[in-house]
């Protein structure tokens, strides 16, 4: 059976009188924040709108003015963002350094490997071949199929 009393959930304040609290007590951080939602949720010109109308009736000229101030040293406050480095970047600054440790070091002239070419650093030096084996490889009989009846003595009795 259901349960008889299920509370409602409680009702979340109207944005509009919440930002007009706020210009009202003066509160930056509040207002900031709530014209970035506004903003995020409506859109710019909801916001001129609410501003010349609704705000500008209860709050006057003063308290426009002040929010616009809040609104414009928010805005200025902020440093440009720093340019983000591309994936391939930070792919290939990955595994330079996962690879660090097991590359020679390029101040050790090695004679034996030629090193490689400096515009490209993925750029392996080239592999020496190995002599190919002959073909006495091929004249070795087949491997004989394996026993398994030493490997099914250490099963258990139920499991052969």
């Amino acid at each position: 059976m259901p349960d008889p009393f299920v509370p409602e959930p409680p009702e979340r304040p109207d944005p509009a009188v919440l930002l007009i609290d706020a210009v009202i007590i003066r509160q930056e951080d509040l207002a900031a924040r709530l014209t970035q939602q506004w903003v995020h949720r409506r859109g710019w010109s909801d916001l001129d709108a609410f501003i010349k109308t609704q705000l500008l009736r209860t709050c006057g000229q003063e308290g426009v003015a002040w929010l616009r101030q809040q609104m414009q040293s928010n805005t200025s406050d902020k440093a440009p963002p720093e340019p983000r480095p591309s994936i391939g970047t930070l792919v290939q600054q990955a595994f330079d350094e996962a690879l660090a440790p097991i590359r020679p070091d390029p101040s050790e002239p090695s004679a034996s490997k030629p090193s490689p070419p400096a515009s490209d650093p993925w750029q392996l030096a080239p592999q020496r071949q190995k002599p190919a084996r002959q073909a006495t490889l091929t004249k070795l009989p087949a491997p004989r199929p394996a026993d398994l009846a030493e490997l099914r003595s250490w099963l258990n009795s139920d499991a052969a």
